[in-house]
């Protein structure tokens, strides 16, 4: 009797936002090569995937010059399909794109918007009455987000819907990089100013805790199952792999080159992707052996990265 074995593989796509080159480039997973690098324009920091993964959305912060687009491009065909402009609303930074649409900061004007991604308007926008909102968090249900404010020293609370937010959460200084964890019940907000992780209970917008004073992060990520947060940490050179339960660290990976900065973590919440600044690159990580792995270089200034499954 005859017999066919079918083996699937997991390909996955990384998107990269290279700030310096203004650009974004295209790695596949499993060769990681960079298989397309693709005009982007002033200043390309934070990238994110559609819901669906067929497309991603990439903000243009600017540089010098401030700018004022969200870029789509198709993850499939690995091109520019649409520029959305946001007329006088500049530096756009933060992403998070959920089935309501791209939800995005504001932060030269401190507000956040959602965008409908199909024509490109913007359906809802908030003041985050923070300053120097950066970075975002949106639940899954859409009713309530958060902004990293990094000048005034709290997170935002805004109800979607909303004019201005709500409740402001005081944290510790510069809370730069922000993770909601997969269930929504907490928040993770890294101090990269003062050192520190404060995590807030969301089921009262309130600090419970704020651990590990020593780290100087200015990314979060939450693995897929909610286990495990990776904060990139630039005082020690490392990824910092931290333990949600306990809050306690598991471990660490030091950099012998150059400085972690930010990643993504793969859906079985066994490695990551690191992008790397001086050499610049895309890095991967181990996190059951806490060792990195590949690394493959990257135009200037790689900063925003986006898995899409």
């Amino acid at each position: 009797m005859n017999s066919t074995l079918i083996i699937l593989f997991a390909l996955h796509t990384l998107v990269v936002a290279n700030q310096g080159a203004e650009s974004v480039s295209f790695v596949d997973t499993q060769s990681f090569q960079v298989k397309k690098t693709i005009a982007a324009g002033l200043g390309p920091h934070e990238a994110v995937a559609s819901p669906d993964g067929t497309l991603a959305a990439v903000s243009l912060y600017g540089r010098q010059t401030p700018s004022n687009e969200v870029l789509i491009v198709n993850t499939k065909t690995r091109a520019l399909i649409q520029r959305i402009s946001l007329g006088g609303s500049e530096r756009p930074h933060g992403l998070v794109w959920r089935d309501g649409g791209i939800y995005v900061t504001l932060e030269k004007e401190g507000a956040v918007a959602r965008i409908n991604p199909r024509n490109g308007w913007v359906t809802w926008r908030a003041k985050t009455n923070g300053e120097l909102g950066h970075m975002l968090a949106v639940t899954h249900d859409e009713l309530k987000l958060y902004t990293g404010n990094i000048q005034s020293n709290d997170i935002s609370v805004i109800h979607v819907g909303d004019a201005a937010a709500s409740k402001k959460i005081s944290v510790g200084a510069g809370p730069e990089g922000i993770a909601l964890a997969p269930d929504d019940r907490e928040l993770w907000a890294a101090h990269r100013a003062g050192g520190g992780i404060s995590v807030i209970d969301t089921s009262r917008d309130e600090v419970v805790a704020t651990i590990a004073p020593e780290v100087y992060s200015a990314r979060l990520t939450f693995t897929p199952d909610g286990r495990k947060v990776l904060a990139y940490d630039m005082a020690s050179k490392s990824v910092i792999v931290f333990d949600r339960a306990s809050r306690k660290e598991l471990g660490r990976v030091p950099f012998t080159e150059g400085v972690p900065v930010s990643g993504s973590v793969a859906e079985d919440s066994k490695k990551a992707w690191i992008v790397r600044y001086q050499p610049d690159a895309l890095v991967e990580l181990d996190l059951d052996s806490m060792k990195t792995g590949r690394a493959v270089p990257m135009p200037s200034m790689p900063d925003g990265l986006a898995l899409v499954r």
